[in-house]
């Protein structure tokens, strides 16, 4: 079934319970209508400054658990098999072949390692389905009972372990009673994996926030097989306490954790390359709600979807080798100052890749990069969207960040208030996911 090409020249305004899932514009409900098809702009640099972040910096990583192999373009990692050459032929025009239907809030699409056909659907309420053949055939784990769900809480993130075929360790983001931010580890089961042991297995990091809302969400392993968390600033306005640039909590933060060391009471430990001397738990700051990000499984670089305040939306970009690294929320959002009220901000800001209006959309979803062989047209751009405006949107950077391709409009959209996600299988193929109507799609070349 393919979804019809939907062109809208009104976005709808940032209101009501499932909008505000995303943080979107300026916390009070009122968003950014528009009479404009969404249009976007870029940076002529990915970077302002050369010392993006406070606390100790390398640029060393350590490889644990990951391996790679390459044969002429396709790559082959514990996720998958993947086309790592450049895209062929003219800028991506695309159609949405629905894959499933039938789920409630779905929130996320991703494969595991085991399996590269294998899809798991993670819903906003607390249980994850898995989809095989177009088909849900069970469900993988249900913590329902054991979170806080609703706004902008709930079963916000899902991770497998690079070695998850051997060892059937996986990580769930999820908001907890009481609203802590929470990541705790489970086990698939060893009689069946196709479902999971519905007990946490461990804490693997936890963190406060004062809201329900801006609590990021994406969980996601690097190439260097750390375990990397985004944070959001804590839900309140302009993030009045500077909290996305206070090293001294997680919050506005990516952090990232050693999951194969020995845990302790407060989860796992950094890793020893981590600011502060290998003691800071927090890698990147200077975020407001990075809902979603992920990496290119070619090139190991990082996308981030960081939601806006009241003005801009943008994309986020750094190669696999960048540092710990300041985003510059609240000092900057978007490319544009915002709050100058942060006492003595640490400079050297990455400046995000893309943004855009909130005369054309009200929150960004951040999304993957396309690395499929059978779809030649479409790989290495990534592909995003705006919850409000709900239209498909692509862009190419190269490994320095540096914009290939200007960010289009697809002219394929799933409608106001629906984009949640992008996932990718191990084939590379590309997946998004529809809040309000409970659907999955996939990303298919136009015919």
């Amino acid at each position: 079934m393919k979804r019809p090409f939907l062109l809208f020249s009104f976005l709808f305004p940032c209101i009501g319970a499932s909008v505000a899932f995303l943080g979107c514009g300026d916390d009070s409900g009122s968003g950014g209508a528009s009479t404009e098809t969404t249009t976007t702009t870029t940076g002529s640099s990915p970077t302002t400054g050369s010392s993006p972040t406070t606390g100790t910096q390398s640029t060393t990583s350590t490889t644990t658990g990951m391996t790679t192999s390459t044969t002429g373009s396709m790559t082959t990692t514990a996720s998958g098999m993947f086309d790592c050459a450049d895209p062929d032929g003219n800028p991506p025009a695309i159609e949405l072949t629905m894959v499933a239907a039938g789920f409630s809030s779905p929130l996320i699409v991703k494969s595991a390692p085991d399996n590269p056909d294998r899809l798991y659907v993670a819903n906003q309420s607390g249980t994850i389905e898995v989809l095989e053949g177009g088909q849900v055939v069970g469900t993988f784990l249900d913590i329902s009972n054991d979170i806080q769900a609703g706004g902008e809480e709930g079963l916000l993130g899902l991770a497998f372990h690079p070695d998850y075929a051997n060892n059937g360790r996986f990580f769930v983001y999820y908001t907890a009673p009481g609203g802590d931010m929470t990541v705790g580890e489970f086990h698939r089961s060893a009689n069946d994996p196709l479902v999971a042991d519905p007990d946490q297995v461990q804490l693997a990091i936890q963190h406060y926030t004062d809201e329900g809302n801006h609590n990021g969400g994406s969980i996601e392993f690097g190439s260097d097989g750390y375990l990397y968390i985004a944070w959001g600033d804590g839900g309140a306005q302009n993030d009045p306490g500077c909290d996305a640039m206070n090293t001294s909590n997680l919050l506005g933060k990516i952090s990232r954790i050693d999951v194969n060391a020995t845990p302790d009471g407060e989860g796992f430990p950094p890793p020893a390359t981590n600011p502060e001397g290998g003691t800071a738990k927090y890698y990147h700051i200077g975020l407001r709600n990075p809902f979603r990000m992920s990496f290119d499984v070619c090139t190991g670089d990082l996308y981030i979807g960081d939601v806006g305040q009241s003005q801009y939306e943008e994309i986020s970009f750094l190669d696999q080798n960048g540092p710990p690294s300041n985003f510059g929320w609240p000092v900057r959002e978007g490319m544009h100052d915002h709050n100058n009220d942060c006492p003595n901000p640490p400079g050297g800001y990455v400046e995000p890749i893309a943004e855009y209006t909130h005369n054309d959309g009200c929150s960004v979803t951040g999304g993957v990069v396309h690395r499929s062989a059978d779809a030649p047209s479409l790989r290495g751009f990534y592909f995003y969207g705006d919850f409000c405006a709900g239209e498909v949107l692509a862009l190419r950077a190269d490994t320095n960040g540096n914009i290939v391709t200007a960010p289009i409009e697809t002219g394929a959209s799933l409608g106001p208030n629906s984009i949640s996600s992008f996932g990718n299988d191990g084939h590379g193929n590309v997946y998004v996911t529809d809040l309000s109507d409970g659907e999955v799609y996939r990303i298919d070349p136009a015919q």
